[in-house]
């Protein structure tokens, strides 16, 4: 419940942050102060388990070959997230941002089945259809248009749901710390390239938002992913993806508590509509439960 309140609040953060800086220079900053706070998070780990504190866990050449190559794609994937729902902030709500990022949830069985073939539960389907009923009224206005931030965000979706095939891929294969700890760092290496050659960061600009990007980096990158990772060794797997999935929940209340963004109702219907698909994709593992 901690990681889903302080990821859902963090949309303000980023929110504050997009009024002075650019996607690739608030992700550039934040990610490393993220990895940081995970380093003691790795030795003490390391050093409760009675082994010596190193780089990798598993110091064989596949267990190497596995945390570089979860850790490089997971980073990529997070920079397109973290950089897409950033430039999608400047022209969208927190609300509707939290909403959509949200539908990784149901994206990730649906693309596990065309990319690795994975089966698909009819329900699941049910869920991406009542998802998409859902995206119509929170991101198409009456005169059918779509805001192009709601684009940049569904992106984002897409962005995130891979990262999350790609840690299902090698979770069992890789210490989870190490692995939240390497993606930031990829994530902090992309987005500095991505900074110099498209933005033009300030150092004045930076120190405008400087407690934006403590608590993006700090408690969302670094605190959060620790949080779910020792989290979700006590409670069950449906239990932590619906407690994670009210992510999107903690972003609308924090929208309009801090930043009076009050959704319309069509917004709102559609952010029911929504949610309900995201607790409907997880009806199959709490079923078997």
């Amino acid at each position: 419940m901690l990681t889903a309140i302080i990821w859902g609040t963090s949309f303000i953060a980023q929110a504050g942050a997009v009024k002075s800086i650019e996607a690739f220079t608030f992700n550039a900053v934040r990610s490393p102060l993220g990895a940081l706070v995970l380093i003691p998070v790795i030795i003490w780990h390391d050093i409760k388990a009675g082994r010596k504190v190193a780089v990798f866990d598993d110091p064989t050449p596949d267990g190497k070959r596995n945390l570089l190559k979860a850790g490089i794609i997971c980073g990529l994937c997070m920079t397109g997230g973290v950089v897409f729902q950033t430039i999608g902030l400047y022209t969208t709500t927190v609300a509707k941002s939290g909403f959509i990022t949200a539908l990784y949830v149901i994206l990730v069985p649906l693309l596990g089945a065309l990319l690795l073939k994975t089966f698909v539960r009819r329900i699941e389907w049910f869920a991406a259809v009542f998802s998409c009923i859902g995206m119509y009224f929170i991101c198409i206005n009456e005169a059918f248009s779509i805001n192009i931030g709601d684009v940049y965000t569904i992106l984002c979706a897409f962005c995130y749901a891979g990262q999350c095939l790609t840690i299902g891929i090698f979770a069992n294969k890789v210490d989870g710390v190490r692995l939240s700890c390497l993606q930031l760092i990829v994530t902090s290496i992309v987005s500095s390239i991505g900074m110099f050659i498209w933005e033009a960061p300030t150092w004045n600009a930076i120190a405008n938002v400087f407690w934006e990007l403590v608590y993006a980096g700090v408690m969302s990158s670094g605190i959060a992913y620790t949080l779910q990772i020792i989290g979700q060794a006590y409670v069950s797997a449906p239990t932590a993806c619906i407690t994670l999935s009210l992510e999107s929940v903690f972003a609308l209340l924090s929208g309009i508590v801090w930043l009076s963004q009050i959704p319309t109702l069509r917004e709102t219907f559609g952010c029911v509509i929504v949610f309900i698909a995201v607790l409907m994709a997880q009806l199959p593992i709490i079923m078997k439960k």
